[in-house]
């Protein structure tokens, strides 16, 4: 249970960085279309999905799913961004572009 706790503050505190991040490119005009995170954050926006989805019942599954979608999206309540993986990305990295 206390993984599951850290893990669902992790997931807001990416969801915060990421909308932070697009509020300062939409401010400076700048083109918005991705969100590229380092493995690690990427992976623990995947498990914040799975937890914040009530209807999962077997998580290691939805979690399965989602890692292998063609394309996942981040709403930052004004638009949809392409969520991406970037293995080469320093820790704890996220860049739009």
């Amino acid at each position: 249970m206390l993984h599951d706790q850290e893990a669902l503050v992790r997931g807001v505190q990416i969801h915060r960085r990421i909308n932070d991040l697009s509020k300062l490119w939409a401010d400076r005009n700048m083109p918005q279309q991705t969100v590229v995170l380092s493995q690690e954050l990427y992976f623990a926006l995947l498990e914040y999905t799975v937890l914040m989805n009530e209807s999962a019942v077997n998580r290691d599954l939805l979690l399965w799913e989602l890692f292998h979608r063609d394309e996942l999206f981040f709403d930052t309540g004004e638009l949809q961004l392409r969520v991406r993986v970037d293995f080469f990305l320093p820790q704890d990295t996220i860049t739009i572009c």
